[in-house]
């Protein structure tokens, strides 16, 4: 009979992680997108509430107070969107999505601040410590994002040692394989079905 010449299956299972690593970088540079639209809509509504905060009327009994002004819960929206985004987009920016999420929320709250001055809504000494609080706050998530940037992504788990070896006995080549079939399915690149398909072709010697 013909031997078989078709993919060893060390090669199928490199295919299998090629295609793994394209398609995360594929949905991560689609969330990344997606999460411009939260993030174009949380800097509005915070610019919006920051604009008008000082024209809110407050209902206060006992210890709370409530409005029923839009502005009153815009920041609160507006946070939640931001945060909304930064999550969104934290595996394209990596460890700078957090401190760029800060610079962009105390940007929108600068230009509302700003704004409130220049169309008479408030005063320069009503809003001046705050404008110099939203400055600080922007330099220092922009600090954030470039310490961010530069530390670069998560490192992987290390290569396994020579000489290491599971509980199962297996040898380190098959460990490392494990592994990074288990790292690549922990991160979502891999279904339950194609990780058990994969992991029993590597204990099975494949």
């Amino acid at each position: 009979m013909p031997e078989h010449t078709g993919p060893s299956p060390h090669a199928l299972e490199d295919d299998l992680f090629a295609s793994a690593r394209r398609l995360r970088w594929t949905t991560d540079g689609v969330a990344a997108l997606l999460s411009l639209l939260p993030a174009v809509g949380a800097v509005l509504l915070l610019h919006y509430g920051a604009r008008e905060w000082n024209l809110v009327r407050w209902e206060c009994a006992a210890a709370s107070c409530a409005s029923d002004d839009v502005a009153s819960v815009t920041p609160v929206l507006g946070g939640g969107l931001l945060l909304l985004a930064a999550l969104m987009s934290r595996r394209a920016t990596r460890r700078a999505s957090f401190g760029l999420a800060l610079a962009a929320a105390a940007g929108a709250l600068l230009w509302g601040w700003h704004d409130a001055v220049a169309q008479h809504l408030a005063t320069p000494e009503q809003v001046h410590a705050r404008i110099v609080l939203g400055r600080v706050a922007v330099g220092v998530g922009l600090v954030a994002a470039v310490v961010g940037l530069a530390r670069g992504p998560v490192p992987p788990r290390p290569a396994p040692t020579p000489g290491r070896a599971d509980a199962t006995g297996g040898s380190p080549d098959v460990v490392d394989r494990l592994e990074r079939l288990e790292a690549l399915h922990a991160a979502g690149s891999l279904t339950d079905a194609e990780y058990a398909g994969a992991k029993a072709r590597v204990l099975s010697g494949g």
